[in-house]
């Protein structure tokens, strides 16, 4: 199964794949959703179609005195979406002025997490502006604005604004999922945090 490799391209393509299958949406437009909808939507799909049961291989995070491993039994219905208590898409960057920002989409995921390491300045701005859906203030809406005029709307930011923007992306919805357990040979509690489609399929 294409899920259970490394290949990320290959996963991606089996998740579009399955979805254009099974749900009313053309594959252009799922390409289009954010990636945590597009896990979700997978999941529920998987277990509905499959198994609602995913059998996990649990280690220890230190295996240096037990490398057992325990085989652990998950309901992906119980999985949701989280939303980070303090994240939200619509950023205020002055008092009357903000932006919404776009999410990445499954195919764009990677893609912002590179971006988002680069040490060019010049690339993460422009990285920037091009994922701001609108800029707002007190008596408009601003869409449909040039990569040109966004990028230098972000040039024109401080170094608070500017991490606004950057948390916008640290804090962003995720399926996700904790396990707590007891190793059944030496009796250690562990607690695994799942997060992301591949975490579910290991």
């Amino acid at each position: 199964m294409a899920l259970e490799g490394n290949d990320q391209e290959e996963i991606t393509n089996a998740v579009i794949n399955i979805l254009t299958s099974c749900v009313k949406l053309e594959e252009g437009d799922i390409r289009t959703l954010p990636n945590f909808d597009i896990e979700y939507l997978f999941l529920q799909i998987r277990a509905r179609s499959v198994n609602n049961i995913a059998k996990l291989s649990l280690r220890h995070k230190s295996d240096d005195e037990c490398k057992h491993v325990t085989d652990y039994e998950l309901d992906l219905e119980k999985v949701q979406v989280t939303f980070p208590e303090d994240h939200d898409n619509k950023i205020m960057l002055t008092d009357d002025v903000g932006v919404v920002m776009k999410y990445p989409t499954i195919t764009g995921l990677d893609k912002a997490q590179e971006k988002l390491s680069d040490s060019n300045v010049e690339n993460i701005l422009r990285f920037f502006a091009e994922n701001i859906a609108m800029i707002f203030d007190d008596e408009d809406v601003h869409e449909n604005n040039s990569i040109e005029e966004l990028i230098e709307f972000v040039e024109q930011l401080n170094s608070n604004q500017f991490q606004k923007l950057t948390n916008f992306y640290a804090t962003m919805p995720y399926i996700g999922h904790e396990i707590r357990y007891t190793c059944e040979k030496c009796g250690k509690e562990e607690f695994i945090p799942l997060r992301g489609l591949n975490s579910f399929f290991t």
